[in-house]
């Protein structure tokens, strides 16, 4: 939940976490005044010398709102589960 990504965010601003990522370009659709933003993400974290693998599905919803774009939605899980 969303404490647990503040806690995360945390742990790597103290060094106690470190997280590394390569994120894929799936597709996108495009309406009216708004885009959704589909990706792939391969993401190591390394807490204690122990690296957990992960593999993720992200999509995020962008909106325009005036001559700037916002991302307005989101949400992620697990790769496998999308296969």
């Amino acid at each position: 939940g969303k404490s647990g990504v503040g806690k995360m965010v945390e742990d790597v601003r103290d060094g106690k976490l470190k997280v590394d990522y390569r994120l894929m370009y799936q597709g996108s659709a495009r309406y009216p005044g708004l885009v959704v933003v589909h990706y792939g993400v391969e993401q190591t974290v390394e807490r204690g010398g122990q690296v957990t693998p992960m593999r993720l599905k992200l999509t995020h919803t962008w909106k325009r709102i005036g001559k700037q774009w916002k991302i307005v939605g989101g949400m992620c899980g697990r790769w496998e589960a999308y296969q």
